[in-house]
């Protein structure tokens, strides 16, 4: 593999790691205010944003590679979605400007602004690293 993936692979593992922490204390938060997820939410946010990017990591420097990041890139982008939309979008109680007031408050909508900026670079990365890796490359060649 050449060096330039290797250098994005490790690139979207940090990024993925980082918003992996990030979305940590965000859930923390989601506790210490009491903010519910419906049953079909917390399936997605477990799924979709936690275990489908961390698994694609290891696979980064395998054979399977394009698929990872193709995986990680389509996940990442809809946990971006996911937050925006219920997080700064949609009037309900996990909207930032409804959360309760309390300690958590602000530790609540740091990190969901940090999701966003962190989901954003992890998706272009592992866009990225799935255009190189890919099929669209191996077309290209």
């Amino acid at each position: 593999m050449p060096p330039t993936t290797n250098r994005l692979a490790l690139a979207c593992a940090a990024t993925i790691l980082l918003r992996l922490a990030i979305a940590v204390v965000h859930g923390g938060a989601h506790d210490a205010l009491q903010v519910p997820l419906a049953a079909w939410q917390q399936t997605f946010v477990v799924v979709v944003i936690v275990i489908l990017p961390v698994v694609c990591v290891p696979l980064f420097w395998t054979r399977w590679r394009a698929a990872a990041a193709g995986v990680a890139a389509v996940s990442l982008a809809a946990g971006l979605l996911f937050g925006l939309y219920f997080h700064f979008l949609l009037e309900n109680p996990d909207h930032v400007a409804h959360v309760a007031a309390g300690p958590a408050r602000g530790r609540f909508i740091s990190t969901a602004a940090l999701l966003v900026l962190a989901e954003s670079v992890a998706t272009l990365l592992c866009a990225w690293l799935w255009r190189l890796t890919g099929a669209s490359a191996k077309l290209a060649r």
